[in-house]
């Protein structure tokens, strides 16, 4: 299901990926590492169809697509500073759901949603049980806050 979603992701942004920024990426994992940092999640903290997933800073949603379809979470949620990733995000996702009608193992990429924000606007982390995000992209500062949002 993954490997699904991973084509239509290519066929949308090439095999590189990126179009935001005026860069081919910036942090995005590859498809073998975002899903080894998702099966650790699953066994180590119990991602999965009870959880309801975040994360902060989501490009395009690749790990919003790993939690979804292979975790099977209850809602995946990503939230992106940038318009152009969002907008991507939202064209891959909507060319999932279609392809969903058709395939009802990939329901749950309808528990998908991509938004544009800034998540240092947030006053708390309810309702998700697990957040993820690229540390390295962030201030310290904004990191703290978003351990403190999330720990409350």
């Amino acid at each position: 299901l993954v490997d699904d979603a991973y084509r239509i992701v290519q066929k949308i942004t090439g095999d590189i990926g990126g179009n935001g920024q005026g860069a081919a990426m910036y942090g995005e994992m590859i498809k073998s590492s975002c899903q080894k940092a998702i099966d650790l999640l699953v066994k180590k903290t119990g991602l999965g169809p009870d959880s309801r997933f975040i994360d902060i800073g989501c490009g395009r949603a690749k790990p919003n697509l790993h939690a979804a379809l292979y975790a099977r979470v209850k809602f995946s949620f990503g939230i992106e500073l940038d318009p152009c990733r969002v907008f991507l995000a939202n064209v891959i996702l909507k060319m999932l759901v279609k392809r969903a009608r058709s395939n009802p193992d990939l329901n749950t990429i309808t528990n998908i949603s991509v938004q544009l924000g800034d998540i240092s606007e947030a006053l708390c982390l309810d309702p998700f049980t697990h957040v993820w995000m690229f540390d390295v992209a962030f201030e310290e500062e904004l990191i703290h806050k978003i351990a403190e949002l999330f720990n409350n």
